[in-house]
């Protein structure tokens, strides 16, 4: 059967007004996926949730194993980081968010707020990010910590799926509310 290959469209911003959003420029380079197994989306599944590494070992294997599956997954998607692993299985909807109708949160959140966490869905890190923006590393690195925690999210991970589930990032059908099934 042969395979389709899949362009990243440019992620959309409920407040597209952030700092400097044209550093950060959509994947070009077409990825083709491939599926991933029941035991992948269950690892992606908890880790979008915010469960801890001690939770995730507990129930996935040692640390080295779960690395190993992570790798793989970046691997299978052409991203380097697992914040962005869990973007793109959200908006391939191969795991299911429910939109959460939560103004407060995202009224709360400032330009660098959106900025971040469209930063770390892209797979965007502060070491990359910091000389383009002309800040410190550590500068930079607050900044993705404090938009993880505005959102109400415990990892960078868990801070992408929070994206999604407030609206931040618009995905094709989904209203708030609405749960977006897993493809089979």
């Amino acid at each position: 059967m042969p395979s389709e290959a899949l362009h990243l469209a440019p992620i959309e911003l409920a407040i597209p007004t952030a700092p400097s959003l044209e550093l950060v420029e959509a994947v070009s380079e077409p990825l083709t996926p491939g599926p991933i197994n029941e035991r992948e989306q269950a690892l992606i599944t908890a880790t979008s949730r915010g469960k801890s590494f001690n939770q995730l070992t507990e129930r996935f294997g040692h640390k080295h194993l779960i690395r190993s599956r992570y790798e793989n997954l970046q691997g299978k998607f052409g991203v380097p980081t697992v914040a962005a692993v869990v973007h793109q299985v959200i908006e391939q909807q191969m795991i299911e968010v429910e939109r959460e109708e939560n103004p407060e949160i995202v009224e709360s959140l400032d330009r660098m707020d959106f900025f971040a966490i469209r930063c770390m869905a892209r797979g965007i890190t502060e070491k990359s990010l910091a000389p383009k923006l002309d800040r410190p590393e550590d500068e930079v690195f607050r900044s993705f910590n404090r938009a993880v925690t505005n959102v109400g999210a415990r990892s960078r991970p868990h801070a992408v799926r929070r994206g999604h589930e407030l609206g931040i990032f618009r995905v094709a059908g989904a209203s708030p509310g609405q749960t977006l099934p897993a493809s089979r």
